[in-house]
Parts: C-alpha cells; structure tokens; sequence
C-alpha cells in the first residue's frame, strides 16, 4: 500500500510540475521516482511547483507589515465611494453625446468609452435624488427619447431608452448617505449601427 500511494504521489508531483511548465512556458526536469528506504514509515510529499519568475521583485520582508491589527484599529479597505459635487471636477463630454439630457447642476466628471458603440458618462448633482429622478424621467419622455422600461428602488431609479440611432440606459442613485443632498447620475450610451 505505501508503495503505491508513493508511485502516485509521485506521478502527481510529475504532472504538477508538467501543467506549471506548460502554463509558465519554462522548461523543467522530469520530478524523479522516489526511492523508499527502509526506515521511511510515511510517504514523502510530491515536489513543489517551480517558482514562477516575474518583472517585479517580491516584496522583501521589510515592506510586510510586522504586526497584525488590533480590533482598535481600523482596517482600511479599498471603498468604491462616489465623490460628491464638492470633490470632482468637471471632464470635457464627447460632441456626440451633445444630445444627452442630465439632471440640472450635474457635475459629469467621467466619461468612459466601453468599445466602438458605448459610452458611459458618470456625474453627479446636488438635487434631491427625488428631483433628479423626476427630471430624468421627464427629459427622458419628450422627443426624441423615449423610456422603454424602468426599474424602481428606494435609493436607486434605472431606465432603458431609445433615441435617433441610440439606445441606452440612465440611472440616478441616492448617495446623500454619504454626500448630503447629493444624487449620482450615469448614463450608458449605445450606437444603433
């Protein structure tokens, strides 16, 4: 029995160490047959896989951190916080997104190309998210636009709609939580052709 646990501990070191070398494109010696001796009483473990080499230096033990948190201290984790009207700055808007309708005193600070067809255009205002909405949802109403359908929330409010040759969807979310008075708008643009 140790003897074959052995043979496939070795053959699974082997094909390891095969399926690193394929990923990695090194090139790495076949791992060799363990040899049981006698006094052995326990299988040894398979080999460990190549070290993958990479651009940058490992971080040497002097950039980790030595001690580990208190419950005192707060841990910091990257927040995907929306700023608020007060912290971003106005971004250039793209001739042909001209057409699009925001909510009054939006800020748009991020204008995103997702591929040849889409756009999505991110700002923020200080209305009400209730005055934000209703302005959306009336702008997004009148010719040419027309809402297709919506999707209702407590803090958050989406519409898809068609335009001339575009489709697209806005939504405006409450973040007065976190922004007082505050209203996050985006809206994804898409070319018909």
């Amino acid at each position: 029995m140790t003897r074959r646990l052995l043979r496939c501990t070795a053959a699974l070191g082997a094909a390891t160490i095969a399926l690193v070398a394929g990923c990695t494109g090194e090139s790495s010696a076949p791992a060799a047959e363990p040899t049981e001796s006698p006094a052995a009483s326990t299988p040894s473990q398979p080999p460990a896989p190549p070290a993958e080499s990479t651009d940058e230096a490992a971080p040497s033990s002097s950039d980790l951190p030595t001690e580990l948190p208190t419950d005192d201290e707060p841990v910091e984790e990257p927040t995907d916080q929306v700023p608020c009207t007060t912290d971003v700055t106005e971004v250039k808007i793209p001739a042909v997104l001209s057409n699009l309708s925001y909510p009054d005193r939006t800020i748009v600070y991020d204008v995103e190309v997702l591929g040849e067809n889409g756009v999505r255009v991110t700002g923020v205002t200080d209305l009400r998210f209730s005055a934000a909405r209703e302005q959306m949802r009336i702008r997004y109403s009148k010719l040419p636009f027309e809402i297709v359908d919506e999707d209702r929330g407590l803090t958050a409010f989406a519409a898809n709609w068609t335009g001339p040759s575009i489709t697209g969807r806005w939504l405006v979310t409450d973040i007065s939580e976190t922004c007082p008075g505050n209203t996050e708008v985006r809206i994804l643009w898409t070319s018909d052709g």
